[in-house]
């Protein structure tokens, strides 16, 4: 696999450091809108929401680093706000991972590739939590978990496609930002 360079420094010889820093709070915003008000509560202590399809989109258009940030602070906030704060800890390091790996197994010119990319992000997020919840609350809750999970990836994947379909059409300056972001010798 070809090496993944930071893509804050590359950024920054193009764009400006302080750029890359406002278009990564941005990012982190929109997870938080889509994870926060955008929520359907279900379960014990979980809720289905939007915000996986948004660290989609952000993690293929703006690459792994700013998946990773967005996924971790935009998640992790919506948690704490939004009264699961038990959760949060674990959120920051499960949505950064899944943002990291959307990010850095995606192509934004290749419709399968991306797919893949949210698969693998998709699978990830679901056993993270489902472990996170056999941990806290035990088997039976770890069960509603999975099943839970496996119907937000699907949404989340889904939405996903086509709203990335769309704005990477519509917004040429996002695929100058990911070539920006990601460069792989």
């Amino acid at each position: 696999m070809k090496t993944c360079y930071l893509q804050v420094t590359l950024l920054r010889k193009r764009t400006g450091f302080a750029y890359t820093i406002a278009l990564t709070g941005l990012a982190s915003v929109f997870v938080f809108l889509a994870t926060y008000f955008l929520k359907i509560p279900w379960g014990i202590n979980s809720y289905f929401h939007l915000g996986d399809a948004f660290i989609f989109v952000i993690a293929i258009l703006l690459g792994p680093w700013v998946g990773a940030v967005a996924g971790s602070v935009g998640s992790a906030l919506a948690d704490m706000v939004g009264g699961y704060a038990i959760w949060a800890p674990f959120t920051f390091i499960i949505k950064g991972i899944e943002g990291y790996i959307v990010g850095r197994l995606a192509n934004p010119n290749g419709k399968q590739r991306n797919l893949i990319a949210m698969l693998a992000g998709s699978i990830w997020f679901i056993l993270a939590y489902v472990l996170v919840a056999y941990l806290l609350f035990g088997y039976g809750y770890a069960v509603v978990e999975l099943v839970g999970n496996i119907f937000q990836a699907i949404g989340a994947v889904i939405l996903a496609l086509f709203a990335y379909r769309n704005l990477h059409r519509g917004i040429p300056i996002l695929r100058t930002v990911r070539e920006t972001y990601t460069r792989r010798d």
